[in-house]
């Protein structure tokens, strides 16, 4: 499915990743062929922007990257907004991209569960963007990543929101934002997997609840609502 959201055109799979977020006729999220094994028959596609929920290391009976990247979700398009759902035994999930004034798309998140018990959880917003074109990334804590060679490296680390993440490319700065308490910043060199170095680079911003690939304590209790922005 394909969407023009203001100045922001989507490319949405049928399962419900988005593959490729342009602006102003700029990819800005990472394309590969790269497929993990979380389990399920199924394999994950580690480009694009997915939605990781309940966690993102298997746990309590969930999968790698959580449950909604092997569910097919309904998706609504109108004029100004895309909205997918996922609906589960657990759970019931909705992801909202809106256009804004400007040059600003915002995404909305949301997770109800239907369970009768609480449920730890996480969330992160799986964005993976390009090393094409890319100048600087410009961290809260005051770093500032310009190093985007392949020298087989690949780190992850946790930093708090307390302001945006720029993005720096040649002829755009996109600028993230979010209203949760961390970032998860996955910078990979072609160093992984760990194992087997599969020799791609991407950086990953990761919107997120908790500074862990595992829920730390947050719960959804039963009928209850998390929600998140992201823009």
């Amino acid at each position: 499915m394909k969407a023009t959201l203001g100045h922001f055109d989507l490319q949405l799979d049928e399962g419900g990743k988005l593959a490729q977020l342009t602006v102003r006729d700029m990819p800005l999220l990472y394309e590969g062929d790269y497929l993990m094994a979380p389990g399920g028959g199924r394999g994950f596609a580690v480009r694009g922007w997915d939605e990781c929920f309940p966690t993102i290391e298997p746990v309590a009976g969930f999968p790698m990257m959580g449950d909604l990247w092997s569910l097919k979700p309904d998706c609504v398009a109108f004029d100004s907004t895309v909205t997918q759902t996922w609906r589960t035994v657990r759970f019931i999930a909705a992801r909202t991209f809106r256009a804004m004034s400007g040059d600003e798309m915002e995404m909305h998140f949301s997770a109800r569960s239907v369970l009768s018990k609480p449920m730890e959880f996480l969330w992160a917003a799986h964005a993976i963007f390009s090393f094409d074109g890319l100048r600087e990334v410009r961290l809260p804590d005051s770093r500032i990543l310009r190093a985007f060679d392949l020298n087989r490296t690949s780190r992850k680390v946790f930093v708090k929101a307390s302001s945006p993440v720029q993005l720096k490319r040649r002829s755009l700065t996109l600028t993230l934002t979010t209203d949760q308490p961390y970032w998860g910043i996955w910078l990979n060199r072609g160093g992984w997997p760990a194992e087997n170095p599969a020799g791609f680079g991407c950086i990953g911003i990761e919107a997120t609840n908790c500074p862990a690939d595992s829920p730390r304590g947050a719960r959804l209790m039963p009928g209850a609502n998390f929600t998140d922005r992201f823009a």
